[in-house]
C-alpha cells in the first residue's frame, strides 16, 4: 500500500469534502507523530537521568523494595516537536504529559512477576 488509509472518511467525493478529509487527516498524523517523538524525547531524558535506590545486590540476586527505581518525570510537554505548540494541541500534550497524574510512581516499582 502506497499510503496509509485515512483516519477520517470523506463525506463524499465532492472536492470540498475530500480537501476537508485531506487537512483533517493531516493535522491528527501531526498531532499523532508529535505526540510520539514527544514520548520518545521524555523516555531518552528519563533513562539518561534514573537510578535505583534501596537495591541489594547478593550475588546473581538483587532484591529491591517497591518504587526502587528513582527518577525525574518524563519531560513529555517540553519536548522540542512539541514545545511550540499552542491552542487546543497545547492542551492535548498537557493532558498526555501529566497522565495519569499522581498515579504514575505505579508505573515505575520494580516487581518481580511473580509477586502481586
Amino acid at each position: 500500500m502506497p499510503f496509509p488509509p485515512a483516519l477520517v472518511r470523506a463525506a463524499s467525493n465532492a472536492a470540498d469534502d475530500v480537501a476537508m478529509q485531506h487537512a483533517v487527516h493531516e493535522g491528527y498524523m501531526r498531532l499523532i507523530q508529535g505526540l510520539a517523538r514527544a514520548v520518545e524525547f521524555g523516555w531518552a531524558g528519563f533513562k539518561q537521568k534514573a537510578y535505583f535506590s534501596g537495591v541489594s545486590i547478593n550475588g546473581p540476586l538483587a532484591l529491591g523494595g517497591r518504587g526502587c527505581l528513582r527518577g525525574p518525570e518524563p519531560q513529555i510537554a517540553s519536548a522540542p516537536v512539541v514545545a511550540a505548540w499552542i491552542g487546543w494541541e497545547k492542551s492535548i500534550v498537557h493532558a498526555f504529559a501529566t497522565w495519569p497524574g499522581p498515579r504514575r510512581r505505579r508505573w515505575r516499582p520494580c516487581r518481580h512477576p511473580w509477586r502481586r
